[in-house]
């Protein structure tokens, strides 16, 4: 009975290596990577009322596989100094995403290609003077012909529109105010740059920090769309190298075309480490002449 197993235990072996091998071939070509980018990612364009555009995204197939993409398009505003983006029509507000008219709902990548979508942007003739804002998404779609479950992945293009007109322009540059004592880890930056206009514009924010001496040791620059009627807060972060540092930070940002500087801030950087030994050499010089004063005391009394 024994020799019969023994005599079985090869093509068991085998048996089992064939299910884990087909197992694994399924799953590697259930588990194919949807890989997808659109370019550019924001398209920034003025338009006079009544008046068409014609545009174009480049949607990427970086994967080997095959998919297909369905496009849409869908309103676009932001909530909280976050800019946490939402893509619902603010009520009393014009739904832009209408006005986007795509050439195809539909398409098929192959693996490591891209494929060119045109679309129109029609702006009726009735629309008022100022920004408009939508996203074009264009979002991989199930492959019936693949076994297993392949995610859904989307990416957009958001679209910002400027109805040529007289439009207010405007906004305004604060931030919070920085801690004047630093002991450990990343110092946080921010700056809030609030839009009061009737349109978006780009912000460039710009952070230099200096040591003690006036010599750069931190740079940074961000350039955000900042939409009308929001705030938007852009923050950075410095680590110190050195252990103790006195450091001034310094802050500018465009705001609707106008160059504007936060006043400066100084930042006393000390390890806690440092603090530490400080302390404890303190406590010990403290304690030394204390302890020969009551030796002394004490050699008198006796």
């Amino acid at each position: 009975m024994l020799h019969r197993i023994y005599r079985l235990f090869p093509l068991l072996v085998v048996g089992i290596a064939i299910l884990v091998l087909g197992n694994t071939a399924i799953y590697a070509e259930a588990g194919k990577s949807q890989v997808i980018t659109v370019t550019p990612s924001s398209t920034d364009v003025s338009i006079d009322p009544g008046a068409s555009i014609s545009k174009s995204i480049n949607v990427i197939n970086g994967g080997k596989g095959t998919f297909a993409i369905a496009l849409s398009t869908s309103p676009y505003h932001v909530t909280g100094e976050e800019y946490d983006p939402q893509f619902t029509q603010l009520p009393g507000t014009v739904d832009a995403s209408e006005w986007v008219h795509l050439s195809t709902k539909s398409a098929t990548v192959t693996g490591n290609n891209d494929v060119t979508i045109p679309y129109t942007i029609d702006v009726p003739t009735n629309a008022a003077p100022g920004g408009y804002y939508a996203v074009l998404f264009a979002e991989t779609s199930t492959d019936n012909e693949q076994t297993g479950v392949v995610s859904h992945n989307r990416v957009g293009n958001i679209l910002y529109i400027t109805v040529n007109g007289t439009v207010k322009i405007g906004g305004n540059l604060s931030g919070d105010k920085l801690p004047l004592l630093h002991f450990a880890g990343p110092i946080q930056i921010g700056t809030k740059v609030s839009n009061s206009g009737g349109t978006h514009f780009i912000t460039n924010v710009a952070y230099t920090v200096t040591d003690f001496k006036g010599n750069d040791i931190f740079k940074a620059t961000f350039d955000r769309y900042v939409l009308p009627q929001t705030e938007r807060e852009i923050k950075s972060s410095f680590t110190p190298q050195s252990v103790i540092g006195l450091y001034t930070v310094h802050r500018t940002a465009t705001v609707a075309g106008t160059l504007e500087t936060l006043p400066d801030q100084k930042i006393f950087v000390i390890n806690p480490w440092l603090l530490i030994a400080i302390t404890f050499l303190l406590g010990i010089l403290v304690a030394f002449p204390l302890q020969r004063a009551r030796q002394r005391r004490r050699s008198r009394e006796s």
